[in-house]
């Protein structure tokens, strides 16, 4: 089957995408439908802990009303991205006072979104405050932190083009030097079999991320400006993602796929070289979700069509990717990114959960892909569920035991917190919430039926 590659980018002929896409920041995922950001909570408190881990950080405290005393956690960036920003295991310690200013979890007692920690001095910080005094922001490479491409060989010995190293994305985050376009559910076409697939999905319960899971090969690249690193051999190319420790091999020896792919979640990839361009293609996909807050889902039919080459002009690994899945997508989706070479060393993400019942059904279990959390929500409890449509929503494995194993030292109000405390939950909103859900699975089937009829007498 042949395919159509996306033109070759030439970054001077987009300044108009970039002015347009550049300040706009990419969050891991929109906090609206964890965190109830029209309330603001503001809490004396005295500091019992500070886990930095990823995919966001927690800081737990004590806090003193009326003479009961509660344990707190709210939640923070990145471990990776607050200790670029000098974040350290010193930087808060126990015993510490500090007010904390956040948004309330909508599903969760004693749970917040970190907006301001003023410390007893006045000192104010936020989950974006530089702390290392070096004027570098969490998603901006420094000039002493980019490799000097004149002093780099441009092959290898076997005459492949050099994408060897460590590598951070230029597409994601405020700043960013190549923006990549900024996605939403609007831009992905559709079949009615893929809307059929989305219902259901809840990004507070459904985001694969909330699972330790990449979500897909595509956004996983260009997320939160990890560290990326390539690895060439003769028959070889070794992605590791410093997104959730995915590691993709591109089988450069196969001009064809395997007869039978296990399915899995990075799929089966072979790739080939064109002159200073690699095109990778990749099949044998399980099911899973494109695009995160609103479930655009993939099937077992997508295709993955990269193309990676270096840009002479800033030296950027760029990527162009074309996606298709003749189940799920009426059309292709196409899109970019850019990577940059650095002098940063790549860490283990090692994915640790600890969102809580906040972030899973009531009664349900859940499974951590690459990493380790709580495994179910303890409490059976009606959840409320935030306004999705908030302009604040912009955009499998195993841990290193091979299990798939709950954390140890989780406290256990953490897991035993379930009850939606002092909110008062409208039954009757609850109820339509309800009606308007089985409605859209009403049409939705209605619609795949009448498809199929159409089909039918056509065929006929």
């Amino acid at each position: 089957m042949k395919h159509r590659f996306l033109a070759p980018i030439r970054l001077s002929a987009l300044p108009l995408l970039l002015s347009i896409s550049a300040p706009a920041a990419l969050a891991h995922h929109s906090s609206t439908p964890h965190f109830d950001r029209s309330e603001t909570i503001v809490k004396d408190a005295v500091l019992t802990d500070v886990k930095l881990v990823n995919p966001h950080s927690y800081i737990y405290f004590d806090v003193t009303e009326n003479g009961e005393t509660n344990n707190w956690r709210c939640e923070l960036s990145s471990a990776a991205q607050l200790k670029r920003l000098g974040w350290t295991d010193e930087t808060l310690k126990p015993g510490q006072k500090f007010t904390m200013i956040g948004s309330p979890a909508w599903r969760e007692d004693n749970v917040c979104l970190t907006n301001i920690i003023r410390l007893e001095d006045g000192t104010q910080i936020t989950r974006s405050t530089n702390l290392s005094g070096t004027g570098v922001n969490g998603y901006v490479t420094a000039e002493e932190e980019k490799v000097d491409f004149t002093t780099r060989p441009k092959y290898l010995a076997n005459g492949q083009p050099n994408f060897t190293g460590n590598w951070r994305t230029v597409s994601f985050g405020r700043g960013a030097a190549l923006a990549a376009p900024r996605e939403s559910a609007e831009d992905y076409k559709v079949t009615e079999a893929g809307r059929a697939a989305q219902i259901g999905y809840d990004m507070a319960f459904d985001d694969p991320v909330l699972r330790c899971h990449y979500v897909n090969l595509v956004k996983a690249w260009n997320h939160d400006a990890h560290i990326n690193q390539i690895e060439q051999t003769e028959d070889k190319l070794i992605l590791r993602y410093g997104f959730m420790d995915v590691t993709r091999i591109v089988h450069l020896n196969e001009t064809r796929f395997p007869d039978h792919i296990p399915p899995s979640d990075i799929g089966y990839s072979i790739g080939r070289w064109e002159g200073e361009t690699l095109i990778v293609e990749t099949k044998g996909f399980e099911p899973g979700v494109l695009e995160h807050s609103s479930g655009v889902k993939h099937s077992d039919q997508l295709h993955a069509l990269e193309r990676f080459y270096i840009d002479p002009k800033n030296n950027f690994l760029i990527r162009e990717s074309v996606l298709t899945d003749p189940l799920y997508l009426s059309d292709p989706k196409t899109t970019y990114d850019g990577q940059e070479l650095v002098n940063l060393p790549a860490e283990e993400y090692g994915c640790t959960e600890l969102s809580g019942t906040n972030n899973i059904r009531p009664g349900e279990s859940v499974t951590y892909h690459r990493g380790t959390g709580i495994e179910s929500h303890i409490e059976k409890v009606e959840a409320l569920s935030p306004d999705l449509s908030s302009p604040d929503l912009n955009s499998q494995g195993q841990n290193s035991q091979g299990q798939n194993a709950p954390i140890t030292d989780v406290k256990d109000s953490e897991v035993k917190a379930g009850t939606i405390g002092p909110r008062v939950v409208d039954e009757g909103a609850l109820a339509g919430g309800g009606a308007v859900k089985w409605l859209a699975i009403v049409i939705a089937v209605l619609a795949a039926l009448g498809g199929f009829m159409a089909l039918r007498r056509k065929g006929g």
